[in-house]
């Protein structure tokens, strides 16, 4: 004798005719909608941790700028022996005594 599949079958067990469609066409929508969410929530993050970060960067290049500009203006102001440079003070007063001279020629 072979053996065959019973005649009967047994109803008691699900069988792939006993798919919920609805439930799973459901399910598909909201699985999508969350990962959708997900997906734009984490490019959300990402964007705004690289704009911090390019401020971040900008703002200590704008530093480094402010300080050595003032730098440099205290330089012209004070005057640097290594550097050669007069006080721009000292510089103004002899030329306004040079030019005040020549006017008075």
């Amino acid at each position: 004798m072979s053996h065959h599949a019973p005649a009967v079958v047994n109803d008691a067990q699900p069988h792939y005719q006993d798919i919920n469609t609805p439930v799973v066409i459901l399910l598909t929508a909201v699985s999508a909608i969350v990962t959708y969410a997900m997906i734009a929530a984490a490019q959300g993050y990402y964007f705004q941790w690289k704009n911090e970060a390019i401020s971040k960067q900008n703002a200590q290049s704008v530093s480094k700028s402010s300080t050595y500009l003032a730098e440099e203006k205290a330089v012209l102001a004070e005057g640097s022996t290594e550097r050669k440079i007069k006080p721009i003070g000292d510089s103004m007063k002899k030329l306004v005594q040079e030019l005040g001279a020549a006017a008075s020629r």
